[in-house]
């Protein structure tokens, strides 16, 4: 990825359209690699075509089309590199099930704190919020978490221990399992 020891790599991947906000993603980034210039931005994942082409142009356009890097769709069996290689995700717009998949990793995310999807992970500090579609907001989270490595070594371990915990698919299966045989009960009395 040429990505240097000092710099730190943010991350986001998906499937990437306008309710994805990458838009906004890029306009924070904009800002923040003026005052913080050893930080790139990793985008894994594809959309439609005219909005890909927009988020480049716009890269291109801004001057910061050397420290954002597109990549296309890998394989799920792929993503954990990419997110053990980034030091912060950032899925700015609607909920992603790559989220889940990160934080699997101990990768600290950033995401809208008013997206209910993302409680368990707020409840549980795995997870930092800004206010979705607010730049400013978006740029001072990031800022935070970049100069703040104690910080985003807290939201690893908090992301590691929920996902083992609360999000493993044994877990999930197992609860699965349970509302599944208490709603055959209810259903027989």
């Amino acid at each position: 990825l040429g990505i240097d020891n000092n710099e730190l790599l943010l991350i986001s991947a998906g499937k990437f359209d306008m309710y994805k906000d990458i838009h906004i993603l890029l306009k924070a980034f904009k800002g923040l690699s003026v005052i913080l210039p050893n930080i790139k931005l990793l985008l894994v994942g594809n959309g439609p075509i005219d909005y890909m082409q927009k988020l480049k142009d716009y890269t291109d356009k801004v001057g910061i089309g050397r420290k954002v890097l597109f990549k296309d769709f890998v394989k799920n069996t792929e993503l954990p590199k990419y997110y053990n290689a980034s030091d912060i995700g950032i899925w700015p717009g609607n909920p992603s099930i790559t989220v889940i998949e990160a934080i699997a990793t101990g990768l600290p995310v950033i995401v809208p704190i008013d997206d209910h999807a993302y409680k368990i992970l707020f409840e549980n500090e795995a997870a930092v919020g800004f206010e979705r579609g607010n730049t400013e907001s978006l740029i001072g989270i990031i800022s935070e978490l970049v100069t703040d490595a104690e910080f985003r070594f807290k939201l690893s371990i908090n992301s590691l221990a929920i996902s083992a915990d609360l999000l493993s698919w044994e877990k999930i299966a197992k609860k699965s399992i349970s509302i599944y045989l208490k709603a055959l009960h209810h259903d027989k009395t």
